[in-house]
């Protein structure tokens, strides 16, 4: 493992996005990028082929990489702070000076789904959809204002597509 050298701070969210967004992972071993949580510039995102989550912020990582979500997990439990990017690995660091390294797939990159044509449009062109009002359980209603509260620029409009 390459020790790590140069330390850049997270973004605030970064622990919360990571553990929102593995869950949408792959557990399919003969899939492996769905396995995985794509890092980018501008976003974190994962898919299973059922369900996908991308979360928009500025990672700070120089380029596109899969690192795989189980392990992905554990820098939301310990509260880390500041990454740093080596070769085959990206680091995370606590105020405790706890380092966990997880190992980074950068040719992964590649083979993983090009999400954004799910995501382009708020409302995709399928044919035979209408919209339709319904009754949300509390607790989504409560989920939906609190991600509002934190993000008051993001259109509070939600789209749910039932196949």
């Amino acid at each position: 493992i390459e020790p790590p050298s140069k330390w850049k701070t997270l973004p605030g969210d970064f622990a919360e996005a990571i553990k929102i967004v593995s869950h949408c992972a792959g557990k399919d071993a003969d899939n492996f990028s769905l396995t995985c949580v794509h890092i980018h510039p501008n976003w974190l995102e994962a898919c299973d082929d059922t369900q996908l989550c991308r979360w928009g912020m500025q990672t700070l990582v120089d380029s596109p990489t899969l690192v795989r979500s189980t392990a992905l997990r554990h820098v939301s439990n310990f509260g880390m702070m500041q990454y740093s990017e080596t070769d085959a690995w990206l680091h995370f660091r606590n105020e405790s000076n706890l380092v966990l390294s997880v190992r980074r797939y950068l040719g992964g990159a590649d083979e993983f789904p090009d999400l954004g044509k799910c995501l382009a449009s708020p409302r995709p062109a399928r044919r035979g959809i209408r919209r339709q009002s319904c009754s949300m359980p509390p607790s989504f209603l409560t989920c939906q204002r609190r991600s509002t509260l934190q993000q008051p620029s993001l259109p509070t409009s939600i789209w749910c597509f039932i196949e």
